[in-house]
């Protein structure tokens, strides 16, 4: 592709991926299907957590099992939901409600199904099916809250996220997805205190710290930000999008170095990351390294064909 004059780049070109690089709210978690976020450098990632859920707490089915029965179908469909296989784990969920209509583990796991298909309507619908047999289950109406925040329908999902807390007040995903979304509300004083309570209750899930970090470096607290990624990567060093919005904050606190070493590790991890190339060639003009810079730009075109920024 043709190469275009190296422009001069101001810091301002950065700053938009640590508003988009959210790895989503904790979207549908199925562990493992599911969604927020994931990591364009938006919101990324939804993520319906799935604390407790139904399906992380079922036994595979031992060698020769029958799967003629409603038990034996139900684990041989959480099997495949959990393969990916959502078309075939759909048809197995189906089989078993033909068994036994209100089975509530089915409703709930094709409602995941369908938030992991963006079908968001249908997943309401399931999720309801699913509470009208256990009103008093927290999972479900978490995922119903992530599913609403997913419509941007968000004055349902806070309500929802309230319900989940309601029933179980040492919800720890519950408190970090109403965080995400009362960030998103700019409700900021809420959000951290929604953040802090998620912490205290799971000191070591890394999505909360990741989301309070987002927050901060919305809210210009840099130095907070720059501590709460920092905090994700000591739990779980292989989040690209962490990386990505650390080097914008540390290229906002000009140290350009290590904000260009945060890039590269991001790529590294992720090498079709358009955002952090982009980030990266911002870094590379500051630093006057304009033929890698120009080289930079070029990647993140070729990603992300019209991309704006680049």
């Amino acid at each position: 592709m043709a190469k275009t004059p190296v422009k001069t780049v101001s810091a301002k070109k950065v700053k938009p991926a640590v508003k988009v690089a959210q790895d989503k709210k904790a979207p549908i978690k199925t562990k493992k299907p599911v969604a927020k976020a994931a990591a364009s450098t938006k919101v990324v990632e939804k993520k319906i957590s799935k604390k407790g859920s139904s399906v992380k707490i079922v036994k595979l089915h031992k060698p020769g099992e029958t799967t003629s029965t409603e038990k034996g179908l139900y684990v041989k469909a959480v099997e495949l939901h959990m393969l990916g296989n959502l078309q075939e784990a759909w048809l197995g969920y189906q089989a078993v409600l033909k068994l036994v209509p209100n089975h509530f583990e089915a409703l709930h796991s094709m409602g995941l199904i369908a938030a992991q298909m963006r079908n968001y309507p249908m997943a309401i619908e399931l999720f309801k099916k699913a509470l009208e047999i256990r009103p008093e289950n927290p999972v479900v109406f978490n995922n119903l809250g992530n599913v609403y925040s997913s419509l941007n329908e968000k004055n349902a999902a806070l309500e929802s996220y309230d319900q989940a807390l309601a029933l179980d007040p040492n919800y720890a995903d519950a408190y970090s997805n109403r965080g995400i979304l009362l960030t998103s509300l700019k409700q900021y004083p809420d959000a951290i205190a929604s953040f802090e309570k998620s912490i205290q209750i799971r000191p070591k899930f890394s999505e909360t710290y990741f989301h309070q970090a987002n927050l901060y470096a919305e809210t210009g607290k840099l130095d907070l930000a720059l501590k709460g990624y920092n905090h994700t990567l000591s739990l779980r060093a292989d989040h690209p999008v962490a990386l990505n919005n650390r080097g914008v904050v540390l290229k906002a606190l000009m140290q350009l170095q290590a904000a260009l070493e945060s890039f590269n590790q991001a790529l590294t991890l992720n090498p079709s990351y358009a955002e952090a190339f982009n980030n990266r060639a911002v870094v590379l003009v500051s630093l006057k390294k304009f033929e890698e810079a120009l080289e930079s730009y070029d990647k993140a075109i070729a990603l992300r064909v019209n991309y704006k920024d680049a």
